[in-house]
């Protein structure tokens, strides 16, 4: 059995009046992987971009400090642990020991290849093609690994309105 309805207005007795807000489905939040200097940021609240599209920099003297320093780090880690292992090895620290020096060069490791000059770490490209909703830094400002720089509201996404209702038009 098909019913067939035919779709009408309710009229303005059951209408719902609210003011709101359109916005994209999806608004990521971009940043830096890694703190430093921006150096320079190519576009402004309202610009189009397209994915892949380089949006900012970090000043690489800032990037290329960060990245010597985390390859000391990982030096000393791995010479501390190979010091370690010939310690275990003649019986005189115990495996906890050993076990704290494998954890910290894995920690070093890791510190490293995060901190490293490349284009991913060392700039922010455009995730998807969007609009440029907010800009929340300057260039020269000094910024912190995963502080917010800039929205992007993804237009793929579609659109939707943000509006509020009372609880007792919920069941409207």
């Amino acid at each position: 059995v098909v019913s067939v309805v035919k779709v009408e207005s309710a009229g303005s007795a059951s209408a719902l009046r609210a003011s709101g807000l359109v916005a994209y489905q999806r608004e990521p939040v971009l940043s830096f992987k890694l703190g430093g200097v921006i150096d320079r940021i190519a576009v402004d609240e309202g610009d189009f971009v397209r994915a892949g599209q380089r949006l900012a920099w970090l000043r690489p003297t800032e990037v290329a400090a960060g990245a010597k320093e985390a390859s000391a780090a990982l030096e000393v880690a791995q010479r501390n642990l190979e010091r370690t292992q010939t310690l275990f090895d003649k019986g005189l620290v115990a495996q906890a020991r050993l076990d704290d020096a494998k954890l910290a060069g894995e920690r070093a490791r890791a510190g490293s290849d995060a901190a490293g000059f490349n284009r991913d770490t060392a700039g922010i490209v455009a995730p998807a093609d969007g609009v440029i909703l907010r800009r929340l830094a300057e260039p020269a400002q000094v910024t912190g690994a995963g502080a917010a720089l800039l929205t992007l509201g993804e237009v793929q996404s579609g659109l939707i309105v943000k509006a509020a209702f009372p609880s007792s038009a919920a069941a409207r």
